[in-house]
């Protein structure tokens, strides 16, 4: 939180979605993790102020051209929070039937990050540019 008003989210919380647990291979252990991480965030107050690590259509923006949105609205209107709220049986099922197809450059992107692999411009620029599929929700299918 910055200021008691402000939550930098970052790949945790996005405006339309949420994250997904499963990239470091592990969905089915992560999932009930993460409902845990989510849960405490939702018990912030609805006036918080979310601002997302980053969007994925420009018709996320709001009326002044900023990505962000109240924790309220969000948790109206966000189904990943929505499947919070309904409990982690619930959160767990709807996030381990909802994967996406895992993005098979997260391996490189992966190894790169840690030091295992040193990437030219050419392939960090690819990896960097690709379709990260960091999201769960089909709102940023396309």
């Amino acid at each position: 939180m910055v200021n008691d008003r402000h939550l930098l989210s970052g790949d945790s919380i996005f405006l339309q979605s949420i994250a997904r647990p499963d990239l470091g291979g592990k969905g089915d252990t992560w999932a009930p993790v993460h409902y845990e991480s989510l849960k405490r965030l939702l018990e912030l107050p609805d006036e918080t102020m979310v601002l997302p690590g980053h969007f994925s259509s420009p018709k996320e923006a709001n009326q002044e051209g900023l990505y962000v949105g109240t924790l309220g609205e969000l948790k109206k209107t966000n189904e990943g929070l929505r499947k919070v709220q309904e409990g982690k049986e619930a959160f767990v099922n709807y996030i381990l039937s909802n994967l996406p197809t895992f993005p098979s450059q997260y391996v490189d992107i992966k190894r790169v990050n840690t030091g295992l692999l040193k990437a030219d411009e050419e392939k960090a620029s690819e990896l960097e540019l690709g379709r990260n599929i960091c999201a769960l929700s089909q709102a940023y299918d396309g």
